[in-house]
């Protein structure tokens, strides 16, 4: 038998400037990252070590620009930043 379980986190309007606290180590099994309608001026590049993350939503904050490591998420399906201050694309993505 094999189980899947989906993980969630969600820290939607928040408005968190920064991530910290919970470290990366801990989230490494979420499957969806909800952080849209905070005021999020960057991302981590450890944001790359989520390798099961299926769904990230980035709605809606200040982000700039994207980390390289956000290539490695392999199984990201879904990927939503609309409303950011993006310029550009990693080269990684």
């Amino acid at each position: 038998i094999k189980l899947n379980f989906n993980f969630k986190y969600e820290k939607s309007k928040l408005q968190l400037e920064e991530l910290t606290g919970k470290s990366w180590e801990e989230l490494k099994n979420i499957t969806s990252l909800n952080l849209s309608s905070n005021y999020l001026r960057y991302l981590p590049e450890t944001i790359g070590e989520l390798k099961n993350l299926t769904s990230l939503n980035l709605t809606g904050n200040k982000l700039q620009k994207l980390p390289e490591s956000i290539g490695e998420l392999k199984n990201l399906t879904s990927l939503n930043f609309t409303g950011n201050k993006l310029q550009k694309l990693p080269d990684s993505i």
